[in-house]
């Protein structure tokens, strides 16, 4: 193929005409033409490439038919390898394009040049005659030479290195642009799943008696409507303890959880098993008279984990089981908020150590997210203030948090507006922007613009 004649340091007034856009098609300047104004700018003809390129709209010519997204390295090697990227979203949310495993929210914006989209454009990235590398530095080319990488790394062909005949080849230009669109990595607000999913909670029956059958929920619809990947629909479905029943998927009543875990952790007792020593085949084989084995199983996924194998050939059955600390006193501890509004820190945090199974420690950082505490009051207080059931915007969400709380600790914060935080920035970054802060004996703490 042919390369390109560099014309460096000067502006030539290129000729548009809507002809047919075949290599063979009569040009607007001749081979003759070109060498006249290499002569006139006194470029040495050593130094340029033998094929001139000149510069026609293409008579299909359109505004409209392509649309530029910028990709990031990530996104590249992901369609590079194969990969699918789709496009999610209810009618009503913004679009997002997300690959199996990250959400990017879409930005359009506008560039100051239009950017020429051309059909068979070649750069000039081969070696000239005289062994240098071709540049082209013509004003107005940068954001044009942009959008033809696919094109750069075609070399030309040996025909025209043994022949440098100059002469002409006409390329189309096929579209201009005047924005493109921008992709940034953000965290899904997964709220509109919970909202999708109340109304429908498993209490321990297997049926749908009493419930209207189009409305439950499958994965499959939350693939259309929830603006995320799919890894990340499916790691928030486990967090808030959603299961599949015959391809529907329910959240799990809360007092039916209690009651399972409660039975589940008597077994545990009455086998006097220590924290590492949790046989899960036991316990499902006493209680599945009472709860459906499948049950059984998600109980020991969300909090319970299997200890490694010490002995080589061992069966899987034979696995012992410890607790996910963190899991059931998280769960533990919301149960007992729900239970009333404001309570005694103090007091809470002993009945909670109490309630827990022996040998767990309780912590308020396992409450991150679905409780508030609030010290400076007398006594110092604390009540259930889950993240789910806040405002959806960021402006509404922080304006109710500061009436909530009048200031607030980054930690205490993180957990309610993380979700709006791009993945790579913390959540300090964006309350510098939005909120104040102050430092009171060396702990920073935040609290609204417009407040007091």
């Amino acid at each position: 193929m042919p390369a390109v004649t560099v014309l460096d340091e000067m502006e030539v007034d290129m000729t548009f005409e809507n002809e047919s856009s075949s290599e063979g098609m009569k040009s607007g300047r001749s081979a003759e033409e070109i060498e006249d104004i290499v002569v006139t700018a006194k470029l040495d003809r050593l130094d340029l490439q033998p094929v001139s390129q000149e510069i026609l709209f293409d008579p299909k010519f359109s505004t409209t038919e392509f649309r530029l997204i910028q990709l990031d390295k990530d996104i590249l090697h992901s369609i590079e390898a194969g990969d699918v990227l789709v496009f999610r979203g209810d009618e009503n949310d913004a679009a997002v394009l997300c690959t199996d495993k990250e959400t990017y929210e879409i930005k359009e914006a506008e560039t100051t040049n239009s950017l020429l989209l051309f059909k068979d454009l070649r750069m000039p990235d081969v070696k000239s005659p005289t062994g240098s590398t071709s540049s082209s530095k013509s004003p107005g080319s940068s954001a044009n030479t942009s959008l033809n990488a696919s094109e750069l790394n075609d070399s030309t062909s040996q025909d025209e290195n043994v022949n440098p005949t100059p002469s002409v080849k006409s390329r189309m230009i096929i579209d201009v642009a005047h924005s493109y669109l921008e992709m940034k990595r953000m965290r899904p607000n997964m709220s509109k799943i919970r909202r999708l999913l109340r109304g429908s909670e498993y209490d321990g029956k297997t049926d749908m008696e009493g419930r209207q059958q189009e409305s439950s929920v499958t994965l499959n619809m939350l693939l259309d409507k929830i603006p995320a990947s799919k890894d990340e629909i499916m790691k928030y479905l486990d967090e808030i303890r959603a299961i599949d029943i015959s391809g529907s998927l329910r959240l799990v009543d809360g007092d039916y959880l209690f009651r399972i875990l409660s039975q589940v952790l008597n077994c545990v007792d009455e086998n006097s098993w220590s924290l590492t020593q949790i046989e899960k085949n036991v316990v499902v084989q006493t209680l599945s008279c009472l709860v459906q084995p499948f049950f059984l199983e998600k109980m020991f996924e969300w909090f319970f984990k299997p200890l490694p194998i010490e002995e080589p050939g061992t069966s899987s059955s034979a696995l012992k089981y410890t607790y996910q600390e963190d899991a059931v006193c998280r769960f533990f501890g919301e149960t007992l908020l729900k239970s009333m509004g404001k309570f005694n820190l103090r007091e809470f945090l002993k009945v909670w150590q109490e309630s827990v199974p022996e040998g767990l420690i309780v912590g308020l950082n396992q409450l991150n997210g679905i409780a508030v505490c609030d010290e400076e009051c007398s006594p110092p207080v604390i009540w259930h203030y889950p993240e789910y059931n806040l405002p959806e915007t960021f402006t509404d969400r922080l304006g109710l948090l500061f009436e909530t709380k009048v200031r607030w600790k980054l930690t205490e914060i993180s957990p309610f507006i993380e979700v709006f935080s791009p993945p790579s920035q913390n959540v300090g970054n964006l309350l510098t922007k939005y909120a104040r802060s102050t430092t009171v004996n060396g702990v920073k703490y935040y609290f609204s613009k417009h407040g007091k």
